[in-house]
């Protein structure tokens, strides 16, 4: 519920993304934990999404 006075769209979920792969690239992690966590965190970040991706026209 933290999330929610924050717009957050498809291209705010892709930017964390990116930030966060970026964070995991520079870890050194074991590649299969990375993949692991890459896949886990999509998950979450798409669940975070609580806006649409283009407002409705207004009338």
């Amino acid at each position: 519920a933290r999330h929610l006075p924050f717009p957050i769209d498809s291209g705010g979920r892709d930017q964390w993304l990116l930030c966060m792969n970026r964070a995991l690239d520079e870890s050194g992690a074991d590649p299969a934990l990375l993949d692991s966590l890459r896949k886990a965190l999509a998950q979450v970040a798409d669940h975070m999404r609580n806006r649409p991706d283009h407002d409705p026209p207004v009338a």
